[in-house]
């Protein structure tokens, strides 16, 4: 089975640290829960973005303070990858240089032994029997059969076909999460939504 993760805000929840250096910048607290729609242009006003845009090139991922990662999914991935699924990240990258700090990052987790593919164009169709992602965008873009959103802040309004309520329980539901829109249902693919990434091992030890 192939397994695709994405890289910031599923394997490493980088935005955390990003909000730190931008707070720090600008003076004042500002939170990954100030961040409420995955497009920072259209999220954040001009002067923010502008002090943001910076941050995405800096090497946030080595070094930062160790609490604003979230390491749990490296012992999903590493279970997966003991059954010989096929799994593997990947991850938008600005350069070269992004991508390989990205690389330090995992080997430095004891990750090294995971494929990432570095993707250069926001256009790239993910192909995979499961993809794990945190911007709602490109799990629609994907081509799997199960797709699965790990809660965030600017992915809170997006409906899911299955809600996992706990870690050891899965409910099957259709509902729209903080919309009162419940008329389109995704089909096509089965949508799951976790909380977090014990959610995420529970339900993948199930699903693979």
């Amino acid at each position: 089975m192939k397994i695709v993760f994405d890289f910031d805000g599923v394997v490493c929840y980088s935005q955390v640290e990003m909000m730190r250096r931008l707070s720090k910048r600008l003076c004042r607290l500002i939170t990954v829960d100030d961040w409420k729609i995955y497009n920072m242009n259209k999220n954040f006003d001009a002067e923010t973005v502008e002090v943001l845009k910076p941050i995405f090139t800096e090497d946030i991922y080595n070094g930062a303070r160790e609490d604003a990662f979230d390491e749990n999914v490296g012992e999903v991935m590493n279970m997966l990858h003991s059954k010989g699924h096929d799994v593997s990240i990947e991850t938008v990258c600005d350069s070269e240089t992004t991508y390989m700090n990205k690389v330090r990052y995992l080997q430095n987790k004891g990750l090294g032994h995971i494929k990432m593919m570095p993707v250069y164009s926001y256009d790239k169709v993910i192909k995979a029997d499961i993809v794990v992602e945190d911007c709602y965008e490109n799990l629609e873009k994907a081509d799997a059969k199960i797709k699965i959103l790990i809660t965030r802040p600017w992915n809170k309004q997006f409906k899911a076909d299955m809600v996992v309520t706990n870690t050891f329980d899965v409910q099957h539901k259709s509902l729209c999460i903080g919309s009162d829109d419940t008329d389109t249902v995704i089909s096509k693919a089965l949508y799951i939504r976790v909380d977090d990434t014990k959610q995420l091992h529970n339900l993948l030890k199930e699903l693979a």
